[in-house]
C-alpha cells in the first residue's frame, strides 16, 4: 500500500494488475438503460451488491481493511454504503463537477482506463485568504491525481474534488464507492461517543 499525503492529508494507493478491466467494462455496459446524464454518464444505483462485480468488490473491501489496521481505527470495519460507475464519452469534454461525498467516511475511485485526472482542492483555504498574503513560486491550490487501469484511491469524503474535461480518443470509465464504520465504534478508546452500526443499503431508483 501507498500513502500520498497532500496538504497534509493521506489518500491510500492500491493497484491490482490482476483485474480484466476490459471484462468489466463490458459488464458495466449491461447496465446502460439505468444510465443518467448530467456532466458524465452515471449509473446510479449500486453495484457492490451485484455478483457479475463481487470479485472487484472483495478487492476493495480488503484495501478498507488495509486501511482500517494501517490508520488504527476503532471500529470492526468499514462497510461500502453506495457504489456506482461514471462513463465520459470520447473527445466529450465531460468531467465530474467540483464535489464532496455526504454521509459518508472514506469515498474512493477505481479507475478502469486512463484519461483525465481526478483533482483534489487543497482544504487549507485560509492560507491563501490571509490580509497579507505573499506568494509562493510553488504552492498550487490543487493536486492531480493521474488515472491509471487498476489504481484505486481511498480519500476522506469531506475532500472537494472534481476532474478536468475528458477530451482522449477513448472511453474513460470509473467505478466510485462511499463507505462507513460498522460494528463496534469506538468500544475500545471511549466510554461515550459509542455506536453499534449495521449497513443496509439500497438501490436508488431514476
Amino acid at each position: 500500500m501507498e500513502t500520498v499525503a497532500l496538504f497534509p492529508v493521506n489518500l491510500f494507493v492500491f493497484r491490482n494488475s490482476q483485474i480484466n478491466n476490459v471484462e468489466l467494462i463490458k459488464k458495466l455496459e449491461q447496465y446502460a438503460d439505468h444510465v443518467k446524464e448530467s456532466s458524465t454518464l452515471s449509473y446510479i444505483r449500486n453495484l457492490h451488491d451485484k455478483e457479475d462485480f463481487a470479485e472487484l468488490f472483495n478487492w476493495f473491501n480488503q484495501c478498507l481493511e488495509q486501511v482500517r489496521v494501517n490508520q488504527k481505527y476503532d471500529c470492526d470495519r468499514f462497510d461500502i454504503t453506495s457504489s456506482w460507475f461514471n462513463r465520459a464519452l470520447p473527445q466529450s469534454g465531460m468531467s465530474q463537477n467540483y464535489h464532496r461525498h455526504s454521509m459518508s467516511f472514506f469515498s474512493a475511485v477505481y479507475y478502469l482506463t486512463d484519461g483525465s485526472p481526478t483533482v483534489f482542492e487543497d482544504p487549507v483555504l485560509h492560507r491563501t485568504q490571509a490580509q497579507l498574503e505573499v506568494l509562493r513560486y510553488d504552492y498550487k491550490p490543487y493536486e492531480y491525481v493521474q488515472p491509471e487501469p487498476g489504481k484505486l484511491v481511498i480519500f476522506p469524503s469531506w475532500m472537494y474534488h472534481s476532474s478536468i474535461p475528458h477530451i482522449a480518443n477513448h472511453d474513460r470509465y470509473i467505478v466510485s464507492f462511499n463507505t462507513m464504520p460498522a460494528g463496534h465504534v469506538n468500544y475500545n478508546l471511549a466510554t461515550d461517543s459509542v455506536a453499534h452500526i449495521t449497513i443496509e443499503t439500497k438501490d436508488k431508483t431514476l
